[in-house]
């Protein structure tokens, strides 16, 4: 699928696009006659990290986590603590319904 298409059905701008291959989030995304045309892998991984996005997820730590280079240890420390902030944020938003419950 070609960049447009891809900024289009995901509702991202090509920039973004370039910007997390430029990163190493993605990629390298193969071009055929120069445009970038992202594969299933491609579209795999960009569906993930745009939902870690979704959820506030740093760019530092997405390079983090997808760096091959990164030991166990540290990608299990950085999935730990985003898996603690969303646990906060889920409380947060609970609170929130009660309080929403009582109005």
């Amino acid at each position: 699928m070609k960049i447009k298409g891809v900024a289009n059905k995901y509702g991202v701008n090509e920039s973004t696009l370039r910007y997390y291959e430029k990163e190493g989030l993605i990629g390298p995304i193969n071009r055929i006659n120069g445009i970038r045309t992202f594969n299933e892998e491609d579209i795999e991984r960009l569906e993930l990290i745009i939902f870690l996005r979704s959820s506030d997820v740093t760019i530092e730590d997405l390079k983090i986590i997808f760096k091959k280079e990164t030991n166990k240890d540290e990608k299990e420390q950085i999935l730990s603590k985003i898996k603690s902030d969303l646990i906060k944020k889920v409380d947060i938003i609970n609170q929130t319904i009660k309080k929403i419950d009582l109005l």
